[in-house]
């Protein structure tokens, strides 16, 4: 069977970048083999047409992270020919549209794996896949893929919020001259491992804080 992992875009969101170490150290711990799209930009369906070799010959896509939501969905209708797999899988805003959309765009796929990151994403979407199961967010796996032997001297850092301490973004178009900000995750990964706090408004702020 050939798999094939398809990326987030890191570059507006550097959790995305967790989400897949995550699932790339899960799917290696269960010694599955696969092949993943690092270059692949959500924003450019253009993208799928440079990658149509692998593409056509993969058995199973799988995807992570916040992807049981309408756009995301539309954006790979191009792939739906191949088997669908979803690894920390979750929703956007949660509204009963969101879950009524996503089920009908789902029903246009072969849906073979779903692990949620969370129990309401389980429940309204364990019955489109042909395996389910409940699980946890994939940046809790970032852990088994960056370890520190050295801790930066950081107290507190804010993510992407005000704050007396190291501010830190996770949109590297976005961020502010007062921000910590770089395009490579493992940077973020030593802060967060090191700071005595960290204060966050995203989830992917939160949880590789946890996981160390």
């Amino acid at each position: 069977m050939r798999i094939v992992y398809l990326n987030s875009f890191w570059s507006t969101n550097i959790g995305n970048a967790f989400i897949d170490y995550g699932n790339w150290a899960l799917l290696e711990a269960l010694k599955v083999k696969f092949e993943h799209l690092e270059s692949l930009s959500l924003f450019s369906t253009q993208n799928f047409k440079v990658h149509k070799a692998l593409l056509d010959q993969a058995d199973l896509l799988l995807v992570g992270g916040m992807t049981l939501n309408p756009w995301f969905l539309r954006i790979i209708k191009p792939l739906k020919k191949i088997p669908l797999g979803i690894l920390g899988g979750g929703m956007s805003s949660y509204s009963s549209s969101e879950v009524r959309e996503t089920k009908r765009l789902l029903k246009e796929w072969n849906c073979k794996v779903l692990i949620t990151r969370d129990k309401p994403s389980f429940e309204h979407f364990k019955d489109c896949f042909e395996h389910s199961k409940l699980g946890v967010d994939s940046g809790f796996f970032v852990a088994k893929v960056f370890s520190f032997d050295s801790k930066l001297p950081i107290g507190k850092v804010y993510v992407d919020m005000e704050g007396e301490g190291l501010r830190t973004c996770h949109d590297l178009f976005h961020a502010k001259s007062n921000c910590f900000v770089s395009s490579n995750p493992r940077d973020y990964l030593w802060i967060y491992s090191s700071a005595s706090e960290v204060h966050s408004v995203r989830i992917h702020g939160s949880v590789p804080a946890l996981a160390y």
